[in-house]
């Protein structure tokens, strides 16, 4: 939540009209609490939102000197997006409410309420945002960085202030073309504020991930594969953001191109999140997309400094050699295409998509083996990038996984009638329909026992535990080989009269439902029912300090 404070002070900062007397490139500096040093710049003199930007560190200030200073003659489309997607600050803007989420809407109306303020116009709500490296603005303020915006929104009221009667220049402000030299800072002195001096830092290079190569099982694996194709490579980030769950904020994802020279042969190596934090993760995925394919590379070849610092570490253990060239057509290709994928509009793509899946869906089983294999690869793709609607997600999974589905004209209304135990005297009789997957069995259960969803689960059909004879697990689990409860309907689970099973939920306190078909009734069942229940709904986290 936003607290009252920050509110003030937006509105106070609003009125000073800072943005007409400084430029977006003219910086000064406050010193926040932690002495940590802050960089300001403020915004809206040249167009756009009136807003202002706290940089805290050399770090974020660098990553803002990354882009005020790029020059678009030298840098083509993909490397400046790649450095706004490193910004990294704190900003507070001036927005059409349009911009602003209910809630946020909701705070700031009842703020202007209580203070007797009216806000009439566009770009005049204020909205409070962080910025993180490659993901989408975030407004969930920490209370640390809402005080640390507090405190940057103060300094700008002041410099307003001491602007009153001086210049920026005999204030001691510096832009960002001028000669790096020192800038304004002010520090917190009681009621006022000190004017001292603080250098401005200079722009950097960040230096590029490097990972270790740790992985000691992989590479002693890839070792004994037969050496097999020349290689190009080239590190890029999604151009779109995907999105793990509707409450997370959206993210750019980084992928590894890896082509075969003479064949334009694309490994499947499936994107990581935090590519510059965690290296390591993405070069594990390519390692394992190499040792499925059976393959080590006779040589690889990098497409710049940031691609060669990746796999340094990697072919230099397996004595691979590795170079940097300009030149890789079957690379530019591939990443062309990649990107070309990404250019359409989102809502044609789908459609693109939908249609494409409509056709597939028509085919015969002979007709969809004889499908080409390049477009299975695409197919598997879009399943990895896990960003399709649901409806859409169904019909992929329908074509991908054929045996998970029961075939449209054999279908028909029944349902199952399943004893669900927990324990002695604590029991729900659940009705549901034979189509229905085992995940939606295992929803069904949470609910009836009032537990959240909020851990991992797994059926073992042939009610042993951790048995891996006839077990489906969560998707969550990301585990090559294992059949998921998401693709396999209770019908393909083989469930009859008399069947017994188990469902194991969280794994670490590992609830246990022993399950055991009752009934097999000649009738559809729209949504699971509870048609019996004995025993109170046990608590899911007991508070064992209470004796």
């Amino acid at each position: 939540m936003d607290s009252d404070m920050l509110y003030e002070l937006a509105f106070q900062y609003k009125k000073k009209k800072l943005w007409n007397i400084l430029s977006d490139i003219e910086i000064f500096a406050v010193k926040l609490s932690g002495e940590r040093i802050g960089y300001i710049n403020i915004i809206g003199s040249s167009g756009g939102p009136h807003a202002l930007g706290l940089y805290i560190g050399k770090e974020s200030f660098n990553s803002f000197l990354r882009i005020a200073l790029a020059d678009p003659q030298t840098l083509n489309s993909q490397e400046i997006q790649e450095r706004i997607l490193h910004l990294e600050c704190l900003q507070c803007s001036f927005e059409s409410k349009d911009a602003l989420s209910d809630e946020e809407l909701e705070a700031v109306r009842a703020y202007a309420h209580r203070h007797d303020i009216r806000i009439a116009g566009k770009k005049n709500y204020p909205l409070f945002q962080k910025y993180m490296p490659n993901r989408f603005p975030d407004s969930l303020l920490s209370e640390n960085e809402q005080k640390d915006l507090c405190e940057a929104l103060a300094a700008a009221i002041e410099v307003a202030g001491l602007l009153d009667e001086s210049t920026p220049a005999e204030l001691g402000l510096r832009t960002l073309t001028d000669a790096f030299g020192e800038t304004l800072l002010l520090e917190r002195k009681g009621q006022g504020y000190s004017l001292q001096r603080t250098p401005l830092p200079k722009e950097y290079v960040p230096a590029f991930p490097r990972p270790e190569a740790r992985n000691e099982i992989g590479l002693a694996s890839l070792k004994k594969m037969p050496k097999s194709g020349i290689w190009e490579c080239a590190i890029i980030r999604f151009p779109q953001p995907v999105q793990d769950a509707p409450d997370e904020p959206p993210f750019f994802p980084v992928l590894l191109l890896a082509v075969e020279s003479s064949s334009g042969y694309m490994l499947n190596v499936p994107p990581v999140l935090d590519y510059d934090n965690c290296p390591e993760e993405l070069l594990n995925t390519f390692m394992q997309a190499l040792l499925e394919e059976q393959i080590r590379p006779i040589r690889l070849k990098a497409q710049d400094a940031r691609t060669y610092a990746f796999a340094e570490a990697f072919c230099e253990k397996l004595k691979i050699p590795l170079i940097i060239e300009e030149s890789l057509p079957a690379l530019k290709a591939a990443k062309e295409d990649f990107l070309t994928r990404f250019d359409a509009d989102e809502d044609m793509r789908l459609d693109e998509i939908q249609k494409l899946l409509d056709k597939l869906l028509e085919l015969d089983e002979n007709e969809l083996h004889a499908i080409p294999e390049q477009i299975m690869d695409l197919l598997e793709s879009l399943e990895e990038q896990n960003f399709l609607p649901d409806d859409l997600a169904e019909k992929l999974d329908r074509i991908l996984h054929p045996q998970n589905w029961l075939p449209r004209q054999t279908c028909f209304a029944h349902s199952f009638l399943i004893s669900v135990s927990l324990m002695p005297g604590c029991y729900r009789h659940i009705q549901i329909s034979g189509n229905s997957t085992l995940r939606k069995l295992h929803t069904a259960i949470l609910d009836a026992f009032g537990f959240v969803d909020d851990h991992a689960h797994a059926f073992f059909m042939d009610n042993r535990s951790w048995s891996d004879v006839d077990s489906y697990y969560a998707e969550e689990l990301k585990e090559p080989g294992v059949r998921l409860t998401r693709r396999c309907t209770l019908d393909r689970a083989g469930l009859h009269k008399g069947k017994n099973f188990k469902y194991i939920f969280d794994f670490e306190d590992e609830w246990t439902f022993q399950c055991k078909v009752l009934r097999v009734l000649d009738k559809n069942t729209d949504e699971p029912v509870v048609v019996k229940s004995k025993g109170e709904n046990p608590e899911q986290y007991p508070d064992w300090n209470d004796e």
